[in-house]
């Protein structure tokens, strides 16, 4: 079931009707979203854009693949999203109304997934490798190939860039439990934990201002960020809800 709630918890609205779906990720302007979507009829998953104003649904995908995990562009008129076979799995990029021909991009090393795009649109950000995973740069032009972008001895995932392009956040489990760290992808390097007891799945703010992120118990969580001469500053974790 689809819901939304204020980030003090209040307001809760509930979709009445009961759906397969997951991996809600809304456009970059904020008007659309895109989801996977499991309708009764069919075995297989496929990707479908929400209308947030009119209620229209486009659907993005229609053939027998397992198509999943849907990433907007920074322009939001293409997606990325994770698809073919399940022991056979590649990247897809296509238009966001549906039209036109997917670009197919091959994964790095096999499972891969998409969780960003560069701010310029050039590159995705993929996760790369079951256990030990890793993050990657791959190009959506698919002219060259990919890159390790986040790729030490323990696991690294589900990164995502600032909209400035200088800051990537992600989870990883080198202190033995998932934590969310900022590294620098310009400027001087730098490196900082922002969860405390465990934290996954971060996602910032469209202003850069924030970064949210949920604890092992599924909670959510946000912490301000600013940066003064240079350096990343976060503030305390604060807990999101009721």
């Amino acid at each position: 079931v689809l819901a939304a709630v204020d980030r003090d918890g209040t307001n809760l609205r509930v979709d009445p009707v009961p759906q397969m779906l997951a991996w809600p990720r809304v456009s970059p302007d904020g008007r659309r979203l895109a989801l996977m979507r499991l309708e009764w009829r069919r075995t297989n998953p496929d990707i479908w854009v929400e209308d947030l104003e009119r209620g229209a649904r486009t659907r993005i995908t229609t053939t027998s693949d397992l198509d999943v995990l849907p990433v907007w562009s920074p322009d939001g008129r293409r997606l990325a999203h994770r698809s073919g076979k399940k022991n056979t799995p590649f990247i897809s990029v296509t238009a966001a109304d549906g039209s036109g021909v997917p670009v197919r991009l091959a994964c790095p090393r096999s499972p891969c997934e998409a969780t960003d795009w560069s701010p310029d649109g050039a590159n995705l950000i993929v996760n790369v490798g079951d256990g030990a995973g890793d993050v990657w740069l791959v190009p959506v032009s698919g002219d060259a190939p990919g890159r390790p972008l986040l790729a030490d001895r323990f696991t690294e995932r589900d990164a995502r860039v600032s909209s400035d392009g200088r800051w990537i956040a992600y989870a990883s489990n080198e202190s033995g439990a998932f934590e969310v760290s900022v590294r620098s992808l310009s400027g001087p390097p730098q490196r900082v934990v922002v969860s405390s007891g465990g934290g996954d799945q971060p996602v910032w703010r469209r202003d850069g201002a924030e970064l949210f992120f949920v604890n092992p118990q599924g909670q959510l969580h946000a912490v301000s960020v600013r940066v003064q001469d240079g350096r990343l500053l976060p503030g305390a974790a604060v807990r999101l809800g009721v």
